[in-house]
């Protein structure tokens, strides 16, 4: 099944210009590739990129990461990587003046008493309870990035897997729209990502539950919410 963003055959990820489907299904389109997409379509003119949650993969914006002809993109964290510009905690001011990025790529914490992330040690003592992640959607952090932002937003939102890969399933989605929307910025679209791993159809899950006692998920599901900003 290949993914198409646009309304005719001919319209795909690789050059779409109209405007995406709401949701978004298929095994070829990855998440970088889809956030290419979104901000193709809904900010044609940004060159400044700040990724305040960029990680130490970067799944998202590994492509924005390596070219520098087309965006400046700024990718921060809370640990050095190959791919932070600078060690920045969104919790707090950010030290950035006002409308200094065209848009924001967010990708915020989703998994409390996560034990498998590279950054346990330095950062998710932090974000060990459901109530301590709750920070990271919160009015404050939103209201932060509509300062430092001219044009937009664009948030990914927490990921749910079939079948299930983990018990530890906390829902912060619900958080993101009424939040941001209090924070002064205008919702322009939400989006439905669904995600097919091809390589792990389900009857090759059921097999490996049996034989190994293992969980391999075959389906990715996550929103993607984009948002505008409104001027006082």
């Amino acid at each position: 099944m290949k993914g198409d963003l646009g309304s005719y055959p001919n319209y795909t990820l690789d050059g779409g210009i109209v405007p995406p489907r709401t949701a978004i299904i298929g095994n070829d389109i990855t998440v970088d590739k889809l956030m290419k997409a979104l901000i193709w379509y809904h900010f044609p003119r940004a060159r400044d990129i700040l990724d305040p949650t960029c990680g130490i993969e970067n799944h998202l914006m590994g492509w924005a990461w390596m070219n520098h002809k087309r965006y400046r993109y700024f990718g921060s964290d809370v640990r050095e990587s190959k791919y932070p510009v600078a060690l920045i905690d969104v919790l707090y001011s950010l030290p950035f003046r006002d409308r200094s990025f065209d848009i924001i790529v967010y990708d915020p914490p989703y998994a409390p008493y996560t034990k498998f992330d590279k950054r346990d040690k330095h950062y998710l003592d932090k974000l060990y309870t459901p109530a301590s992640i709750r920070k990271f959607y919160s009015v404050k952090v939103f209201r932060e990035f509509h300062r430092v932002s001219r044009m937009g937003i664009i948030v990914k939102g927490e990921d749910y897997y079939y079948p299930t890969d983990s018990n530890n399933l906390h829902l912060f989605q619900p958080l993101v729209i009424p939040n941001m929307m209090e924070a002064g910025w205008k919702i322009r679209a939400v989006y439905v990502y669904i995600h097919f791993r091809r390589d792990k159809a389900l009857l090759q899950y059921r097999m490996r539950h049996i034989a190994r006692r293992t969980r391999r998920p075959v389906i990715m599901h996550t929103y993607f919410v984009v948002g505008v900003k409104q001027l006082p």
